[in-house]
């Protein structure tokens, strides 16, 4: 008595969509068996302790998210990288809109189209750097630039 091989369907009719369905399916009756994610999940709004400890974490690691993550402990409410990356996101677009100096290493904090969209719809320059200041430290080359046709 030999083993048997199992056969498999070929590649080209095998159920994918079917395959995908049942293991989202899968996923998430996994997820809501979890107890910590039982009920919607609630929003955290940044305070502004932890809106200076991202800045003051920037300007020590600049823009390594992984080791800013390992700094949870100096926030009131530790967020993940993905958080912090798009907290530091929206305070340079705020920070570029009402013509603020930016704090140090956020030149390497990267703006989205969206972003730079928004910054441009209220008529500020998007690519304005730390080092855009004059000699009272107040933000210079703030405006859009006109563009000139060719």
């Amino acid at each position: 008595m030999g083993l048997r091989s199992v056969s498999q369907a070929p590649l080209s009719s095998r159920p994918f969509n079917a395959i995908a369905k049942a293991a989202s399916q899968m996923k998430k009756e996994v997820r809501m068996a979890d107890p910590e994610r039982q009920g919607p999940r609630q929003r955290v709004p940044w305070s502004e302790h932890d809106s200076q400890v991202l800045c003051d974490l920037i300007k020590e690691y600049g823009v390594r998210w992984s080791s800013i993550e390992t700094m949870s402990e100096r926030f009131e409410y530790p967020r993940n990288q993905q958080a912090y990356r798009d907290r530091a996101r929206n305070l340079k677009t705020e920070l570029l809109m009402i013509d603020m100096p930016l704090p140090p290493n956020f030149d390497a904090v990267a703006l989205s189209n969206k972003e730079i969209a928004k910054i441009r719809g209220v008529g500020k320059n998007p690519f304005r750097k730390e080092a855009d200041i004059d000699d009272d430290n107040n933000p210079i080359n703030t405006e859009l630039a006109e563009s000139t046709p060719f």
